[in-house]
């Protein structure tokens, strides 16, 4: 009884999942990576794994998002490019090219950012200054928030927009044990 209000309440209130049963059994494997398959609305379909014999908890997590842009990139536009990454590995790919005149933005310490209309939201876009790598912006919750949701320096201008196609991936990580130490539970 305890575990189904427990149950209950995660779904409820974190959006979460909980299951009991045998985690070396193939019925635990198939039934989470169906969890998972379930969640990404097939996007991801992991394959069911075998846990370690001593596995005593599994955690999963998901993230799906599906939104479409509220003025949508000409496919006519989109023209292949370098991007370069946080290590300098440049990777030829695809870029949604658009020029939107009259467009808010924000300068700020290190970076440029705007946003782009969703039509349940907005993604903002955060370009770090030349020189200026990815980890140095994310290292000060200050300039991260500032970044992401600032007022500072903002300005109406031409913004180009050359943003790289991206898609979804996974990783799957297996810890064989946690100590008790490191874990804490509410349930």
């Amino acid at each position: 009884k305890e575990y189904r209000r427990q149950r209950q309440m995660c779904i409820r209130d974190s959006y979460t999942d909980v299951f009991q049963g045998d985690l070396q059994s193939g019925e635990a494997g198939e039934a989470m990576a169906g969890w998972v398959k379930e969640r990404t609305g097939g996007l991801i379909q992991p394959e069911p794994a075998p846990l370690p014999e001593n596995a005593q908890l599994s955690l999963r997590n998901t993230i799906y998002f599906y939104d479409q842009w509220q003025d949508r990139f000409s496919p006519e536009t989109t023209e292949e490019d370098v991007f370069y990454t946080d290590d300098g590995q440049e990777i030829v790919c695809d870029f949604m090219n658009r020029e939107n005149g009259s467009t808010g933005f924000r300068k700020g310490e290190n970076f440029t950012a705007s946003e782009l209309a969703l039509k349940n939201g907005a993604m903002v876009f955060v370009l770090p200054d030349e020189g200026v790598g990815v980890q140095e912006l994310v290292q000060s919750e200050e300039t991260l928030r500032e970044a992401l949701s600032g007022t500072n320096g903002q300005s109406v201008g031409e913004v180009v927009w050359k943003v790289p196609k991206f898609s979804y991936g996974y990783k799957a990580v297996s810890y064989t044990h946690l100590r008790a130490h490191e874990t804490r539970s509410n349930l």
